[in-house]
């Protein structure tokens, strides 16, 4: 089966069926038709599952498309590569959405492509895959399949048994279960910022597949990896944090300290750390996570400038304002050299930077930035988005600090509506944008006062 994630916003849609023609005519014809929110196609990879990702933009994170690709790779019907077809002319692009292999450990093909260039990119990108796969993958017409080999079974038959891992408990029988809808469900609700919905939805699927699978199977833990980061995001620190604690000793026993995984979730860790105020634990698990992946992906590579720029976090958190400054600035230009400047990765960055610059004193420079952010996110996001709704709260505290109190008062009273809307009135984050809005509107009945 070729799975196809439609993932383009409606407004793209010309775009999205374009790619579609051009895909299904590389198939020999072959109609792809939608099931269950998928599009699925006869594309044969040696029997294996192949995805096809078709980006009608470049306004995507990297971090979400990485969460994305690694549940198609471990989760139920173990997807063999991925096809990136992305509407971009910048290759800097696609070889940024490629590199996500290196840690993913499958075959990711990226093709840039817009409507007029020649169609060859993309039957290219679909031979690749072919050759990327065959290379790779065993030919079932050569040999039988290995025991616990990734080759999914036929509908209605009975599921292929998956080898046992080291430490992995009693063996389980197998079971089929295809919860990929479900997954998609709940990133998109975390990628709007809708956490309280994404919470419940996460809730659902790692409950599931702890019953189905084992609370300690890699795609379980998978799960309660992305369950704890909402709980995070909602600041229910306590419980995101034995959460994390429990999938990163899991993962270390499972697949080592070093693997791709296990680094994920001791990030993740260190970032809870950060946010509980244990700075000096957070500096020191970040920094160990930095160093591994320097070693081993390289000073480029998107997982490596997230930990320096959660790194800088801390920097900046322990009033080593400079070195902050200096790490966001790095990682920003690396960002926009590769993604492009509106990239939402750069985005955050940038308004990363910018709260740097306002906590050393440097407000007209934290102003401009935070602008610049906050236009971005306007166009790539909209305004009722959890990141457009934090920079209007962080511009809002510039304006303060520069007393221009009227466009602050309407900067925070926007942040606190779209913050009540997504998280609820009284979450935390809600509740400080009321406070900073008292605050101004005091402040500037105050100065009409006078």
């Amino acid at each position: 089966l070729l799975r196809h994630l439609r993932l383009a916003a409606p407004q793209a849609a010309t775009y999205t069926d374009t790619v579609h023609d051009l895909v299904t005519a590389a198939l020999a014809g072959h109609p792809l038709a939608p099931v269950s929110g998928q599009v699925l196609g006869p594309l044969a990879v040696r029997g294996l599952p192949v995805a096809v990702d078709i980006r009608a933009g470049t306004g995507f994170s990297l971090e979400a498309v990485h969460e994305t690709y690694r549940a198609l790779f471990d989760g139920p019907g173990a997807i063999a590569a991925v096809l990136v077809i992305i509407n971009t002319p910048n290759a800097p692009v696609a070889d940024a959405v490629a590199g996500l292999e290196e840690t993913l450990r499958h075959p990711v093909v990226a093709v840039p492509w817009q409507v007029g260039d020649p169609i060859t990119r993309i039957l290219d990108g679909v031979a690749s895959v072919r050759d990327r796969i065959g290379r790779t993958a065993p030919d079932a017409t050569e040999a039988p399949d290995p025991p616990g080999s990734a080759v999914p079974a036929p509908a209605g038959a009975a599921p292929v048994p998956q080898p046992r891992r080291p430490g992995a408990g009693p063996a389980r029988p197998p079971v089929q279960h295809d919860d990929t809808a479900a997954w998609q469900h709940a990133s998109d609700l975390h990628w709007r910022g809708q956490l309280q919905e994404a919470e419940t939805a996460y809730r659902a699927i790692v409950e599931t597949r702890g019953r189905l699978l084992g609370w300690d199977h890699l795609e379980t833990l998978t799960a309660r990896d992305q369950h704890a980061t909402v709980l995070r995001d909602l600041d229910r620190l306590a419980e995101a944090l034995v959460e994390c604690d429990e999938v990163l000793a899991a993962r270390t026993r499972l697949l080592g300290q070093d693997h791709a995984d296990a680094l994920t979730s001791r990030s993740h860790l260190a970032t809870m750390y950060h946010q509980l105020g244990d700075l000096t634990r957070a500096e020191a698990e970040h920094q160990q996570v930095l160093r591994v992946r320097i070693r081993v992906l390289g000073k480029r590579n998107a997982e490596t400038l997230i930990s320096r720029s959660n790194l800088a976090k801390v920097y900046q958190d322990l009033g080593e304002l400079d070195q902050a400054i200096h790490e966001h600035q790095t990682v920003m230009r690396e960002r926009s050299d590769v993604l492009g400047p509106e990239h939402r990765d750069t985005l955050m960055s940038r308004s990363l930077l910018a709260s740097a610059l306002h906590q050393a004193g440097r407000v007209e420079e934290a102003e401009a930035h935070h602008r610049a952010v906050l236009d971005g996110r306007m166009r790539e996001l909209g305004p009722v988005h959890l990141d457009t709704a934090v920079s209007r709260h962080r511009l809002a505290s510039a304006l303060h600090d520069l007393d221009l109190l009227e466009e602050a008062t309407a900067e925070y009273r926007a942040a606190r509506e779209v913050y009540a809307e997504l998280l609820g009135p009284s979450s935390p984050f809600a509740r400080a944008a009321a406070s900073d809005l008292a605050l101004a509107e005091r402040a500037l009945r105050d100065a009409g006062a006078t």
